[in-house]
């Protein structure tokens, strides 16, 4: 595994490479909110197998990157820190997908309705809707904290087992010491303007798209991402639901995570032989 930081203007941005020999493609991976790319070295492992390398990294104010935990200016800036890897992946000279998880979803997405350099996006339980309605008193408080202290930390209500059904896994999670539960107001309301932008430019997208669902996710809104689907104008695309799981289908129980690993590595081997053409609308 190769390892570095992007450095210059805001904060370090830390990334890995997990190269295989005679690779085909590359994917870049962006993790879901409070968590980091270590925890998706599975996923690496996987479509090596497939010839396909992968490049993580750490989003600003999480893992070991640098910034305030749970804190972001910009949601734009999430967009930048993504292109820097795309770019690194870019520089190997071949074809590159991105996968994307709950926050890392709504990103990808995002990023690909700008135009973002990616032949192929797959994402899992993006984020594009709370699958719940935050008290009255919450948003009321979130929007006074979202003047007075935008960086301030509270609370974010997620447990280990709103992730997933599998005990070890829930476990891993309490033992993470880069997983963290606090979010800031400026984040939740970058968040949810990004969400909203998302669905009105939802037809800008027409690049290959796979998206892996989880029907009783209560993080991220399935109903969500299923109306998504709907709107976006890719001819190449697929939902694919997993009944029952939760948010994170790569941490579900072995027969669905087995399941889910393998639906990415095929789907981008597919693409790979079937020669996927990138088209995003200006």
């Amino acid at each position: 595994m190769e390892e570095g930081f992007f450095t210059g203007s805001g904060p370090r941005i830390r990334w890995e490479v997990h190269r295989v020999a005679g690779a085909r493609a590359a994917l870049v991976v962006v993790h879901g909110y409070g968590e980091h790319a270590g925890r998706y070295r599975e996923l690496a492992e996987a479509v090596g197998k497939a010839g396909v390398e992968a490049y993580l990294f750490d989003l600003r104010g999480h893992g070991r990157s640098e910034g305030s935990r749970g804190w972001v200016r910009r949601f734009e800036d999430y967009l930048d820190d993504l292109d820097r890897v795309v770019g690194l992946a870019r520089d190997a000279g071949l074809p590159v997908f991105a996968f994307g998880h709950s926050l890392g979803g709504l990103i990808l997405l995002r990023y690909a309705q700008e135009g973002g350099e990616v032949e192929g996006a797959i994402v899992s339980a993006p984020y594009l809707r709370l699958a719940f309605a935050p008290p009255a008193w919450k948003r009321w408080s979130a929007r006074v904290l979202r003047v007075l202290a935008p960086r301030l930390p509270i609370p974010s209500g997620m447990r280990p087992e709103m992730l997933t059904r599998d005990e070890a896994r829930r476990a891993a999670v309490h033992e993470d010491p880069l997983h963290f539960t606090i979010a800031t107001a400026g984040w939740y309301f970058e968040a949810e303007r990004a969400q909203k932008e998302t669905f009105a430019r939802a037809g800008r997208i027409r690049l290959p798209l796979l998206g892996l669902l989880p029907t009783a996710d209560p993080v991220a809104d399935p109903e969500a991402t299923a109306a998504f689907w709907e709107a976006v104008r890719s001819e190449d695309r697929r939902l694919v639901r997993f009944e029952g799981c939760l948010h994170e289908v790569l941490n579900e129980l072995p027969a669905e995570r087995t399941r889910a690993l393998d639906l990415v590595r095929d789907w981008i081997a597919e693409r790979l032989v079937g020669g996927a053409i990138r088209s995003v609308e200006s």
